[in-house]
């Protein structure tokens, strides 16, 4: 370890390093590129944002499924379509993470 303060220095560096590259990533471009299916549903249960993975998924565009409800656009009263609601209801309640098998 260094006693002149160069080894602070280097690290506020970094920092403003690893800050200014965080800051500059283009996190929607990054969403939509991601290789496996992701969606962000707001507190309805509406979608916010879909990547493109998961719009070739669900087979459905994304300007078909933005602000649309995730029941709305797949109603599914089976026993997985309520596992999920009562996941995702769960989640809403806790503001925990929720796991379904």
């Amino acid at each position: 370890m260094r006693t002149d303060g160069s080894d602070v220095l280097d690290s506020a560096r970094r920092t403003d390093r690893e800050k200014a590259t965080v800051r500059d990533i283009d996190f929607h471009a990054l969403f939509g590129a991601l290789p496996s299916p992701y969606m962000i549903l707001d507190r309805d249960l509406a979608y916010v944002e879909a990547n493109a993975a998961y719009c070739r998924t669900v087979e459905r565009t994304r300007d078909e499924l933005i602000g649309r409800g995730l029941f709305e656009m797949f109603p599914n009263p089976d026993e997985g379509g309520r596992l999920l609601r009562a996941s995702l209801d769960r989640v809403l309640a806790t503001g925990e993470p929720d796991s379904i098998a």
